[in-house]
């Protein structure tokens, strides 16, 4: 499978659940996005209100449930580390 070539959302991250293997697909809006990509001294704190809001937003939980491979911006597929 290229995952670089089934992307179908704009900004999000793309991964597998921790548990199962499946596949995860979690798309982010703007804000999340910003919090998603901060490389200030803040971002770990950033990165925990991201996932809080994913899942406010009726999104899976990402921290501790996800193994994330790939990060999307504007379209394209970054590898995540």
């Amino acid at each position: 499978m290229n995952i670089k070539k089934e992307i179908w959302i704009q900004n999000g991250l793309i991964g597998r659940n921790v548990f199962d293997g499946s596949h995860m697909v979690v798309p982010l809006n703007d804000i999340q996005m910003n919090q998603a990509c901060d490389r200030s001294e803040f971002m770990n704190v950033l990165w925990s209100e991201m996932c809080a809001s994913v899942l406010r937003d009726g999104g899976p939980l990402i921290e501790g449930h996800m193994n994330i491979h790939y990060i999307i911006i504007n379209g394209v597929a970054k590898d995540f580390h």
